[in-house]
Order: C-alpha cells, then structure tokens, then sequence
C-alpha cells in the first residue's frame, strides 16, 4: 500500500491564500519519486504535510490507507535540507542517533561517520558531517519511506554522491518508497523512476522522458531555424536565442535574474521545447542556490562558447 497524499489543499492562515491547492500525491514501497518544481511552489510544505508535521487545510495523508501514527517513531522520516536546524543542539551526536533506536555499525561505515564524532556536539562538526548523521538516524529509524528534501543542495559534489549512492543501496535493500525534493531536473531524473512536476501537477517518466529529449531539442532548433530564413527581413530574437544572451550575461555578472530565465522557461515550454525547459528550470535552481553552473547548462544545450 502507498504513502499517499488525497486532494490536499494547505494555507498557513485563514486569511492567506493556499500554498496548495487540490495536490494528489503518492509512492510505493520500493519506488522512488521525485517531487520536482522551482523554488515557491509549496514543495516543503507539501513534504511536511506527508511526513506528518502539518495538517492539510482539506484533503488526506494516508499510510497503506490509514492516517499517520501519532504516537512512536513515525513510519515516514523527513530530512530536512539545513542539518543544524533538525539536530537538538544540546544533545551529543551519539545521542542524536540513539534517538532512532538501533545504532547500526554498518550505516555508519557507509556514510563514513567516524567513532570520535559520536562524543561531540553538532557545533564542532561541519555542514555535510551533519548531514550524514541525520541520513544516518533516519535510515536507522526502520521507516518505510524516506523524504528527502534538497538534502545534499548544499553539499560538495563528493559528499552529495557518497549520500545518495548510501540511501539508494539502503533503500533498495529494505524496499523503502523514497519522495526527493528538488528543483534540479538533472538531479530529479537520476535518482527517480518517476517525477511529479508540482508546478505542472503531472507526473512524468523518467525513462520515456530521456528517451525522447533528444527528438524534442531536434524538433525545436529545426522549427526555428527554418521560421528565422523565412523572415530574415526583421528577425526577432527566438526564447532560445533570448535565454542564450541572458545566460552569458549572467555568467560575465554574476547577476542573479531567477524570474527571467522562469520567464524563458515558460515560453520554451509554449513552442514545443519540453527537455529544454528543464534545463532551463535547472540554471533557475542555479541561481537560487547561488552557484554558477551555466557553463555546465549552456553546454547540455549545445553552446559551449560564453
């Protein structure tokens, strides 16, 4: 039976408009789902709601079709994307992990967590040293499902592997349902078999997706490099063309114009370009997480000068 999120809806206040609006969600045992979208689209609330930490305005979350426990270690473990923010900061590490119930050699191993860290406090470990505990307490918790919201976002990409590659395997072994949150459609569609697109509220899959990519990229370019011959007496600059130029600008000023490239997004989208829309939404996640990786995405679109 699946984790499963029935018709929600969700405001923070009476007054407040919803953060969510009529969102059916739901994942297997065994099945890992990415919960895709850019940031402002209620993705953490919406994980929050599954994990039992809030109550939806309408709608239900349900477990093999019963309501979350409210009592005892809950069967969904959410892990939060700031470590620091879900370990209590009084507590010494060997504690945070007791809290799980079994203390596991063999996590800790995977995850490279070294005896002599169990004996500190949070504050004298770093960012992705923390983040390994919490992975570690709640694969060590015996849940069914685990959430991970942008948990390795603000990791170096040798810790960010290590993690995954330990939940991947974790899971795979013990048929845990996975939901990871993100905004990299990169991400997304390595580590899921299938993605819900919370900004679209579709699902799409994964394998037909890479399968076609190619074929749309193709379609796209063809149909307006022959559109640009027909009306070479006042050319206008195609989205491709407009996201291109403000992609190297980007790169040359380190300037920060989320909205714009969403905005290109959404126009890409409108001519038939779905794979490059991704990629698009991939350089809005970029920005928002303040790292420059344009030279990466402009090269993934077949532009590698800048």
């Amino acid at each position: 039976m699946p984790l499963e999120a029935k018709n929600i809806s969700f405001r923070y206040d009476r007054k407040d408009p919803l953060v969510l609006n009529n969102i059916s969600l739901s994942v297997e045992r065994g099945e890992r789902v990415a919960l895709f979208a850019p940031s402002g689209y209620g993705k953490t609330t919406l994980v929050k709601l599954m994990s039992g930490y809030l109550e939806p305005t309408e709608g239900q979350i349900l477990l093999d079709g019963k309501p979350l426990p409210k009592k005892g270690i809950c069967p969904v473990q959410l892990i939060y994307q700031h470590p620091e923010k879900a370990i209590n900061p009084r507590w010494r590490l060997r504690r945070v992990l007791e809290e799980s119930g079994e203390m596991r050699e063999d996590v800790l191993d995977s995850f490279g967590i070294e005896r002599a860290w169990l004996d500190r406090f949070p504050r004298e470990l770093s960012g992705g040293e923390l983040q390994r505990f919490c992975v570690a307490r709640a694969l060590m918790s015996g849940a069914e499902y685990l959430i991970c919201d942008e948990i390795s976002t603000m990791l170096d990409v040798i810790t960010q592997a290590q993690i995954w590659n330990v939940v991947l395997e974790e899971a795979k072994k013990r048929n845990m349902g996975i939901i990871a949150v993100t905004h990299n459609w990169h991400v997304a569609s390595r580590i899921a078999d299938r993605i819900y697109d919370l900004s679209r509220q579709e699902y799409i899959d994964v394998k037909k997706e890479k399968e076609t990519e190619t074929m749309h990229e193709h379609h796209y370019f063809d149909q307006h490099h022959t559109h640009s011959h027909e009306h070479d007496h006042h050319h206008s600059h195609t989205p491709m063309e407009e996201l291109l130029a403000l992609m190297k600008y980007m790169t040359g000023h380190n300037a920060a114009h989320a909205k714009e490239l969403a905005d290109l997004a959404v126009k890409l989208d409108e001519a038939g370009s779905h794979a490059s829309y991704h990629k698009v939404m991939d350089a809005v996640a970029c920005f928002e997480q303040g790292n420059n990786m344009l030279a990466e995405v402009l090269k993934e679109l077949g532009h590698d000068s800048m």
